[in-house]
């Protein structure tokens, strides 16, 4: 993962690491199968907006599980998040999961990075 921050927007870029995995969909629900993928700030910044992805999510059905799933398309994805600077040092929240169609990586659950904005 990595992320680039301005005073108007960060941008995280999920990378899995492994052939065949993705991560999951802004829009997936919480509180169901799969991590959501969140990118959050606090700190120096506040959201000025929506997150936004640069790929279209698709549906992975997962018969077994009697169940489909909102994730992006294997390999990276980058979220963007419109945001204003407030003061002084940022931080950038994400949360996701790494997952191919039978694995699962741990879930990354609110890991935060402080930054420290160009003036």
């Amino acid at each position: 993962m990595s992320i680039n921050a301005t005073a108007e927007m960060v941008k995280v870029t999920f990378r899995p690491t492994r052939r065949g995995f993705h991560i999951y969909s802004l829009d997936l629900p919480a509180g169901g199968l799969g991590i959501p993928t969140r990118v959050n700030v606090r700190a120096g910044l506040k959201a000025a907006g929506a997150p936004s992805a640069d790929k279209s999510e698709r549906r992975l059905d997962l018969p077994s599980l009697n169940t489909r799933l909102q994730v992006y398309p294997d390999g990276p994805v980058t979220i963007s998040l419109p945001v204003r600077r407030t003061n002084g040092a940022a931080e950038v929240v994400v949360s996701y999961g790494a997952c191919s169609r039978n694995v699962c990586l741990a879930p990354v659950i609110d890991r935060t990075t402080t930054m420290t904005l160009p003036t």
